[in-house]
């Protein structure tokens, strides 16, 4: 028998399996960030330059841990093709107006973290949080550092999380035999997406921003989206910073917006705020509407509908899931084990900040 008969006649895993490697695969995520944070707590890394600590990170833990181990298992045990395993995964093509309107979310979306993540930290400090002295990484002051930010803070972050906690997540979700509405999985993807970060200072504005990709993700079936959004948002970080040392447009932003509370100029803050967060809230109501209907008529094509006579319309026939599909309690255990984790080492954060 040929390589192609073979692949046509083989069995494809159940449901149940693949919702266990998924899910297995989140609870490896949260463990290996753990382990990586622990072991740099430990002074493992300290012999490394800034350089190389930013690379480290960047390979080590996003590329490696994030997006080849959980590719590489998801297509080694269900034997996927390489195109198969992208479409599986969520790389799938979107229409030019949805990259435009990822990029404006991005921008628009930006605004409304930063506004958070002010307001969180003020919260923090409110309840007797010491913040750090100082972050990791070199100040932004060079072309060279601001090109190795963009590898390590944009482009690794924006493909490798998004495999992580959208493409793995979001799987795992739709492979779940108990029915959820689309506004469940987003919720969920957007509280894993926050807690997996470990790290209260980033958990609040990190599950508003996990909200609005996987509101992308779940609505166009696609990874693309998110990754622009989750692109353009560090993106924007690491340009502000760069511009505030070389003098470049914009970047007196972060200072003017901290200053605007000392004189008085916070209202303009405020009114940009209220324009960008509308921005994103009419784009993303754009794209829910637009891929709804559109997914209406895929289903339409491909699911079965009869008539209810108590509702007086056509509605979809919900087909018996077979044994081997079904998802039993126990089998939730991984995603469970995931979101208890990230919520005790967001939370041991808050109390060392405390102590």
């Amino acid at each position: 028998m040929s390589e192609t008969e073979m692949t046509k006649t083989r069995k494809p895993p159940s449901n149940r399996k693949r919702y266990l490697i998924a899910s297995g695969l989140v609870l490896f995520s949260v463990l290996y960030l753990a382990l990586m944070r622990m072991l740099s707590a430990f002074g493992l890394f300290q012999s490394m330059s800034e350089v190389g600590a930013e690379l480290f990170s960047a390979l080590a833990m996003q590329l490696l841990g994030f997006a080849i181990i959980p590719i590489l298992v998801i297509g080694l045990t269900e034997r996927l093709r390489p195109r198969a395993l992208a479409r599986e995964l969520g790389f799938r093509k979107v229409s030019w107006l949805t990259v435009l309107i990822s990029v404006l979310i991005g921008v628009s979306g930006f605004g409304v973290t930063i506004f958070i993540s002010y307001m969180n930290t003020l919260w923090l400090l409110g309840v007797g949080f010491m913040m750090p002295r100082s972050l990791p990484g070199d100040p932004v002051t060079t072309l060279g550092i601001f090109l190795l930010s963009v590898f390590t803070t944009a482009i690794t972050p924006g493909f490798c999380e998004e495999v992580a906690d959208r493409a793995i997540t979001g799987r795992m979700l739709a492979h779940d035999s108990k029915p959820r509405g689309d506004f469940m999985k987003i919720l969920l993807i957007a509280l894993f997406f926050g807690l997996f970060h470990g790290n209260v200072m980033q958990t609040v504005y990190t599950f508003f921003a996990g909200f609005t990709m996987g509101l992308l993700f779940v609505k166009t079936k696609s990874i693309f989206p998110s990754m622009i959004v989750h692109f353009v948002n560090n993106f924007m970080s690491v340009y502000l910073d760069y511009a505030s040392s070389a003098g470049l447009p914009f970047g007196d932003t972060f200072a003017f917006i901290q200053n605007s509370f000392l004189t008085g100029e916070i209202i303009f803050v405020l009114l940009a705020l209220l324009v960008a967060a509308a921005v994103e809230t009419l784009c993303l109501i754009f794209i829910w509407r637009r891929y709804s209907a559109k997914n209406l008529k895929t289903r339409l094509k491909t699911d079965k509908t009869e008539y209810n006579p108590y509702t007086g319309r056509a509605e979809f026939v919900r087909l018996p899931v077979k044994d081997e599909d079904k998802i039993r309690p126990q089998d939730r255990i991984f995603f469970i084990c995931a979101l208890i984790l990230g919520t005790l080492v967001t939370f041991g954060t808050l109390l060392s900040g405390m102590l």
